[in-house]
């Protein structure tokens, strides 16, 4: 055989061999990206029923939960349910869950906050939190909350702020919180917390008290305030038969 017919066929089998090894890397690529487009169907099909990863609903984290993990989680707070209610000068007070009848009322809210998530596009979860706000709906018996203590206890008035002579001038003297409850905007903070599951309402906070109509930085009072300074400052003098009167503050 002839060195040239040699030097052919090394060069035929060389070619075969690069073919070979060409085809093998090949599919080891495609079998690698098949293997990443499964997981990642696999995964885009967890997320049709559960919350990517960094999800919260009403603050609180829920990454990776289903719905019905949720609607758990909500009807494990309603049934250890505890708002703690602080009154004026620190005295607190306690509504239990089941003192006022409390149930969770089931709705679609989160089933629908799980449905607007697009489920292929998951890998973005991992470089922004998502949240969603769930309307959580629970009946009470609102009669129940006519126990509670702030609204059977003594109440007082509120007293404004109003110009006070000090003996030398007027100056403001400053308002005065009564304990009378403003029952409405009570209730109304009492089902707000409820709803949210807040452990606390704090009555002065919330505004819950009937509250004075002027304070210490009202306007009004200090105006009235200056203006009775002003007068102050008058002096009449009275001229007399025998000696002049001057009539000053």
């Amino acid at each position: 055989m002839s060195e040239k017919k040699v030097v052919r066929r090394r060069k035929v089998r060389r070619k075969k061999k690069q073919k070979t090894i060409d085809k093998k890397i090949w599919m080891i690529i495609g079998g690698v990206i098949a293997g990443l487009v499964i997981v990642y169907l696999a995964i885009s099909v967890f997320f049709m029923s559960h919350f990517y990863i960094n999800t919260q609903i009403n603050g609180k984290n829920f990454s990776g939960k289903n719905a019905a993990a949720v609607e758990n989680y909500i009807k494990n707070q309603v049934a250890d349910y505890k708002l703690t209610i602080i009154e004026q000068n620190n005295m607190t007070d306690a509504i239990e869950g089941s003192d006022i009848s409390l149930v969770y009322k089931e709705n679609s809210d989160i089933e629908d906050a799980l449905k607007k998530q697009n489920a292929f596009l998951w890998p973005q979860a991992f470089f922004s939190k998502s949240s969603a706000e769930v309307t959580i709906e629970v009946g009470y018996d609102e009669a129940a909350l006519e126990s509670v203590q702030a609204l059977n206890q003594e109440q007082t008035d509120p007293q404004s702020a109003y110009p006070k002579y000090d003996g030398n001038s007027f100056v403001v003297e400053p308002e005065v919180y009564g304990t009378k409850v403003d029952v409405d905007t009570f209730k109304a903070k009492v089902k707000d917390a409820i709803t949210n599951f807040k452990s606390e309402l704090n009555m002065m906070d919330e505004k819950c008290y009937a509250m004075p109509k002027y304070t210490s930085e009202s306007p009004e009072v200090q105006k009235a305030c200056d203006a009775m300074n002003n007068y102050l400052k008058a002096s009449i003098t009275y001229k007399m038969t025998n000696q002049n009167m001057v009539v000053n503050k």
